[in-house]
């Protein structure tokens, strides 16, 4: 557990899952920015979820944590978060090569390319 925040900002609990995603991808200095709310969580899936400045980290102890934002959360968002057919997210952003990004889910992988937008197989 990590209490993260300045007095401008404010002082939010960071969880150890969700630590240690934000500590991989650079913290605040890189693309995912500052905790804006503590940990949240849907009770009836055992999601969780911290929003940052650029987007969140969802997950849970079962499932493990993973960035979730730009343009393969709002697909996501439309496929209805973990409660739709795509379920819970089992991997991180990754971008290949063509500047193509995808996330692996449980039931299929979102890509996104600013070009192209959004899709699922």
């Amino acid at each position: 557990m990590v209490i993260a925040g300045n007095d401008s900002y404010g002082y939010y609990y960071v969880p150890k899952g969700i630590f240690d995603v934000w500590k991989n991808h650079g913290y605040e200095e890189a693309g995912l920015g500052k905790p804006k709310t503590n940990i949240l969580s849907n009770p009836s899936s055992g999601i969780e979820w911290q929003e940052f400045d650029n987007g969140y980290i969802v997950g849970n102890a079962a499932h493990g944590y993973y960035l979730s934002m730009g343009g393969i959360r709002e697909v996501w968002v439309k496929q209805k978060w973990e409660l739709g057919p795509l379920g819970f997210p089992k991997s991180d952003i990754v971008k290949d090569a063509n500047g193509v990004e995808y996330q692996e889910y449980d039931g299929g992988t979102i890509y996104y390319s600013t070009a192209s937008g959004g899709w699922v197989i």
